[in-house]
């Protein structure tokens, strides 16, 4: 006599999606006892019902699942991956004088643009004045607490940007009091 089987119902969570250069997903897939997903380069395992998706490029991802009689079944998710700008501009002037516009140097971007980060700025006889490593929090125009006058500082920026570009920045930065 024949046992016929019905397919393992395989089920992924979530569904069809759209993410952000950058962004991570935790995958779900359920129904079998073991996972295969392809293609796997974004995701953290090829073989366990939950990875996580880094998103880098738009994909189809299909899981095929295999229940404890042998019998294999496969579903699929799209994932769009959306591209961020990943441009930023520096100033060449600015003004630290409170009222929340243009109070501190840093880069001026949007979204995710930068991987890794260090900024260093100098005085005129090549002190350093400032260091950061967060693109986000800029120099405030002041050396241990207490305002620098107004003056021409050089800067060096080095970056990673989010798609793997690197790069440096150099140039002279005007304090405005």
């Amino acid at each position: 006599s024949l046992t016929a089987h019905p397919l393992p119902q395989l089920n992924i969570l979530p569904g069809d999606t759209i993410l952000s250069f950058g962004e991570t997903l935790e995958l779900l897939a359920s129904g079998a006892l073991s996972y295969s997903w392809s293609p796997d380069a974004q995701l953290s395992c090829a073989n366990c019902p939950d990875p996580v998706f880094t998103a880098e490029e738009s994909t189809i991802l299909t899981v095929t699942g295999e229940d404890g009689f042998g019998c294999k079944n496969s579903a699929s998710i799209s994932i769009e991956v959306l591209l961020v700008d990943l441009s930023f501009e520096l100033p060449n002037a600015f003004t630290p004088d409170g009222d929340g516009a243009n109070d501190t140097f840093r880069p001026l971007f949007n979204g995710e643009v930068f991987q890794d980060f260090q900024l260093l700025i100098f005085d005129r006889w090549g002190e350093k004045v400032y260091q950061s490593k967060d693109p986000g929090t800029g120099w405030n125009g002041q050396l241990d607490g207490k305002p620098m006058p107004s003056d021409v500082f050089a800067f060096f920026m080095e970056y990673t940007l989010m798609d793997g570009t690197e790069g440096t920045e150099k140039g002279e930065i005007t304090l405005l009091r």
